[in-house]
């Protein structure tokens, strides 16, 4: 169902009115904002258990979005209601399409087209980028767990910056209640040795098994996405 020129009511009551869409995933679509170029929002296709309470959760943890005023994570803003029902969520906008598996290739027009002198320095700043967004997010409890490289945004505008999305599947705990969100999925080609043999992610994740998979994102940056 298309959501568009749809209006939400937030957390505090501020109204959110949807205009064109963006994006389609398997958990729900984003849509622009009307008025509102630094906000998008994501409207969820089917609400699961739980989810509202995390994503409060997610919003009490007061965690940065922007860093040094630029967008680094499309961390959850606030939550959006129908009728007294959650729907969704607004998040920051990423302006970026270029994903870290595009990158990491020895040839890619579309990188190529926002760095058309590609090399080994710009593998090393990407990197680092990303690293220092990994050790932001575990100073500050929260453990990634899903390391797609479609949710690694590179951003060409600022040399290189890492901007992660899809940020509701991270792993958190509520600093309140103390209750567990854990993620539930992971990407198998880079997940630490001791996920692959699980049934289920759900809890298995940790800060060791997200360095594990942050090493092999930055090994296939090095060494133009080979890692057999």
């Amino acid at each position: 169902m298309d959501a568009t020129g749809k209006t939400y009511v937030g957390l505090h009551n501020r109204t959110y009115t949807l205009d064109k869409k963006l994006g389609s995933g398997g958990e729900g679509d984003v849509y622009a904002v009307r008025n509102n170029h630094s906000q998008v929002a994501k409207v969820f296709k089917a609400v699961k258990p739980g989810r509202e309470d995390k994503l409060k959760a997610m919003i009490s943890l007061n965690i940065q979005s922007r860093i040094n005023g630029i967008v680094r994570l499309t961390f959850p803003e606030d939550i959006r209601y129908e009728n007294g029902h959650m729907v969704g969520f607004v998040m920051p906008t990423v302006d970026d399409t270029l994903r870290l598996f595009k990158v990491c290739r020895e040839k890619d027009k579309d990188k190529d087209a926002i760095f058309p002198n590609y090399g080994w320095k710009h593998a090393v700043i990407i990197a680092y980028n990303i690293a220092e967004l990994v050790e932001y997010l575990h100073k500050n409890n929260v453990i990634i767990g899903d390391f797609n490289p479609n949710n690694f945004v590179i951003d060409g505008a600022h040399g290189g910056m890492s901007v992660f999305v899809d940020c509701d599947s991270f792993d958190i705990t509520d600093p309140k209640t103390g209750r567990s969100f854990p993620c539930e999925v992971a990407f198998p080609e880079v997940a630490a040795p001791e996920l692959q043999s699980v049934h289920s992610f759900k809890g298995m994740h940790t800060v060791e098994s997200d360095n594990f998979s942050l090493a092999m994102h930055i090994f296939r940056l090095l060494m133009n996405n080979m890692d057999d």
